[in-house]
């Protein structure tokens, strides 16, 4: 059978729907990079609001002082304000329902697909293992498949990791009030009949706690890291961040720790 005549009698259709195929993958991971890029940026915004904040919840050297100059009532609705729009940034970066939106409740979806999950285990474990001069070739490809076979292991690992952490902080109470008070409270205000009269929402039945953001930060922080390391192939030195932001914040408070007083 002539050969060249065999390939060129494959209908055009199927050649079409290949190549689209393959483009369509490589569109959907480059997008995949840029959302989780996307909401690293988002969640650095979040947790510079956050380390602004903190020492207004914690030191009680500022607390104290802003009572002293008679600043205590606006002190606190400037806190209060500061606290609510932190929440609102926490729940956009974990789940989102607008879809032109990157949050973690999205991309760690998308990323249970099996096709862009190969697409991503592939590229990450595509690493050359280094040849030593006078090294035959067989000896080379065996350690070669080697490495990459301890590079796919760590894939799997930090993804079972990321769905895991994530599964859980998108079921946390704390993450869920996060949201209520988001719908009902901040986004609307919900009136609720109470003994024949209507009311605003409490929200004290929510049984959040000032601090608790930081819980869901940091669970955020480690799967935005793993995200990262999975989709992009990157890592983000958060000390050289956290540290600058720190000192900004110490500076405009005239404090020497966030969490404590001088």
């Amino acid at each position: 059978m002539n050969t060249a005549l065999h390939l060129t009698a494959i209908p055009l259709r199927f050649v079409c729907a290949a190549q689209l195929g393959r483009s369509m993958n490589k569109e959907g991971i480059k997008k995949l990079e840029s959302q989780v890029d996307s909401l690293l940026t988002l969640f650095m915004r979040a947790y510079s609001q956050y380390l602004f904040q903190r020492p207004m919840m914690v030191n009680t050297d500022i607390i104290s002082r802003m009572g002293k100059e008679g600043k205590r009532r606006g002190f606190e609705h400037l806190r209060n304000q500061l606290y609510w729009n932190l929440v609102q940034e926490i729940v956009k970066i974990c789940d989102d329902s607008d879809e032109r939106t990157p949050c973690i409740k999205k991309i760690t979806m998308k990323l249970k697909d099996k096709n862009t999950l190969k697409i991503l285990e592939d590229g990450y474990s595509n690493q050359g293992y280094p040849r030593v001069e006078g090294e035959d070739y067989a000896t080379w490809e065996k350690l070669q498949k080697e490495y990459q076979d301890d590079w796919r292991k760590k894939f799997k690992k930090t993804y079972d990791r990321m769905i895991k952490n994530a599964e859980e902080l998108l079921s946390s109470d704390i993450l869920s009030g996060y949201k209520t008070v988001r719908d009902k409270v901040l986004a609307h205000n919900e009136l609720r009949l109470v003994d024949s009269n209507y009311e605003l929402f409490d929200i004290s039945v929510l049984n959040l706690k000032f601090g608790q953001e930081r819980i869901i930060l940091d669970r955020a922080k480690e799967i935005i890291d793993d995200l990262n390391s999975l989709v992009r192939g990157a890592s983000f030195s958060w000390d050289s961040f956290i540290d600058p932001e720190t000192r900004a914040v110490c500076t405009f408070w005239s404090i020497k720790s966030i969490e404590r007083a001088n």
